[in-house]
């Protein structure tokens, strides 16, 4: 036999043995499938760090062992396509059971597709049985009290899905550089020492010859840029609280603003940007083109001293760079402060929505009741407890106890809420208009004045472009809720249910529900309108 004959028989031959792998695969998978002894969970996510697969896995091995019969399978798709991956799915009608909801912001994809778990939010958590948390109602259990996207849309009045950790953010340091350029191991614990800092590595660098930035930072990193800005305007805010609910919503910082309530020429605003402006003339130059991979790059590399960083990556930074590292606080100035101190209350709270890693129950799930069950086993006490310290994340739930390598993570949630910021938290119109422009403010040739008068030129107009849509939003709310009332009356009076537990709301409360929810939108929508007519302002219909 030749050697050309021997080439080719064996590559029939590997090409045969994987069409048969290929084909006993399928056939497993349809067994599987068709098996009714056996339920199959999967749960959808992008989160590819090893240690967060890791962990997720020991605990779907430990709730496979406790229930026989179940299996929980992941699908970990690229956080790339992630959003189009679940689109595609939703869309085809072929969705796995629980989906990370952390990229799913549409509105109508989430009301659409997913389970509400408002029946559930107020029932204890049945795996805290035993623990301090056995007659808490499953929201209170957990660090935020679940109060906003994704796992809590007030603008559709439901809970959507339940949050594996906490999310804060915090400054990662290269020690060894730190104590070359400084001399000293303590890091910075005011906003006048950071900025010292951020002057002696410019100052070595220059020294030096060595190309060395103080802070590493990506665009997608500009919520940074706007909560440096909140920590100036909560006075604003505050103006902005028409209801006296001690909570604004977006629609009423966009009166707010056409009513003269705040405007680009509050001294808390101008302070606020000039802060944005003083603490991102450190960063590496064009940072707002870069994304998460480029600030890694001049980290690692050593060429930036700094990089800020989500309690989510922390562990993956610590373990890609081949320095020892440290975490701080990131220093806002206080009341002391001789200029950023005018208009301060007090130091900003992390307490709120700080819920990240949500999954969320889909209507094409064929077991949703064992979903649910799963994410009740995820998120109780002693799961989440074990989570954290296999992945070193900061836990979502109330009671379990930080991990002594992420303690610097930990949220401070004593303090004031964040206050308004233009780009980020009074409309989606606004935030791009703002961000579009936000370079005039932070590049070298720009300046205060000029991305001003950017914002009195076109922020109005965008302002009125989110009020637009906020009340067609309204609109359609109301429809769907007219039809979702017409169908909760005819089931219940039939005495008919859906033939899910997740659905099985009782009929009284579920009327009371979508009655309560059109009366609350009704009224906002028409006193609204009414402070628009006030200003000579309406709608087209």
């Amino acid at each position: 036999m030749t050697i050309s004959n021997v080439l080719h028989t064996t590559g029939f031959g590997l090409l045969a043995l994987c069409f048969a792998i290929s084909l006993g695969r399928v056939v497993s998978y349809d067994q599987r499938e068709a098996d009714p002894d056996t339920f199959i969970i999967r749960y959808a996510h992008y989160i590819q760090e090893e240690s967060v697969e890791a962990g997720l896995q020991a605990i779907a091995e430990t709730y496979m062992n406790a229930h026989p019969g179940v299996l929980i399978e992941p699908i970990v798709v690229p956080r790339s396509v992630y959003r189009s991956w679940v689109q595609t799915k939703l869309t085809g009608n072929v969705a796995s059971d629980l989906i990370l909801l952390d990229t799913v912001p549409a509105r109508e994809q989430i009301m659409f597709n997913f389970f509400t778990l408002n029946e559930f939010m107020e029932k204890p958590n049945p795996y805290n049985r035993g623990t301090v948390l056995e007659d808490k109602p499953w929201r209170e259990t957990f660090v935020d009290h679940l109060s906003g996207p994704p796992t809590y849309w007030n603008s559709l009045g439901a809970y959507w899905g339940v949050p594996l950790v906490a999310n804060t953010t915090r400054v990662i340091a290269n020690r060894s550089l730190f104590r070359r350029i400084t001399g000293a191991e303590t890091f910075p614990k005011d906003f006048e020492t950071f900025i010292t800092l951020c002057e002696k590595v410019r100052t070595y660098s220059q020294q030096s010859g060595a190309e060395i930035f103080p802070i590493a930072a990506a665009g997608r990193q500009s919520p940074f840029i706007h909560r440096l800005i909140e920590s100036q305007t909560l006075p604003l805010m505050i103006r902005c609280d028409w209801s006296r609910r001690l909570k604004t919503y977006g629609h009423e910082r966009k009166l707010g603003y056409i009513k003269g309530r705040w405007s680009f020429e509050a001294d808390e605003i101008r302070l606020g940007l000039t802060l944005a402006q003083e603490v991102c003339q450190y960063m590496q130059p064009g940072f707002l083109q870069h994304d998460a991979r480029d600030t890694l790059f001049y980290f690692g590399q050593g060429k930036a001293l700094m990089i800020l960083a989500d309690s989510g990556i922390a562990s993956s930074i610590k373990a890609q760079v081949p320095f020892e590292v440290g975490a701080f606080e990131i220093p806002f100035p206080d009341k002391a402060h001789p200029i950023y101190g005018e208009t301060l209350l007090g130091r900003p709270s992390e307490g709120a929505n700080i819920s990240r890693w949500a999954f969320g129950i889909t209507r094409q799930s064929p077991h949703p009741e064992i979903a649910l069950d799963f994410l009740h086993y995820l998120t109780a006490l002693e799961t989440n407890q074990r989570f954290a310290d296999l992945t070193g994340s900061l836990p979502s739930v109330v009671g379990a106890s930080v991990p002594e390598q992420m303690e610097i993570f930990a949220a401070r949630v004593h303090g004031y809420p964040n206050g308004i910021s233009p780009g980020s938290n009074v409309g989606n119109e606004a935030s791009v208009f703002f961000n579009a422009h936000v370079h005039l403010l932070l590049s070298p040739d720009g300046g205060l004045e000029r991305f001003l008068a950017k914002m009195r030129q076109g922020y109005l107009s965008a302002i009125l472009r989110d009020l637009h849509s906020h009340d067609v939003g309204i609109i359609q709310k109301l429809r769907f809720m007219d039809t979702d009332l017409a169908a909760e009356w005819i089931m219940h009076s039939r005495g008919l249910d859906s033939g899910h537990a997740l659905s099985a709301e009782d009929p009284e409360k579920a009327l009371g529900r979508i009655l309560f929810s059109q009366v609350h939108f009704d009224a906002d929508r028409y006193w609204l309108l009414a402070e628009l007519a006030d200003e000579g302002l309406a709608f087209a219909q």
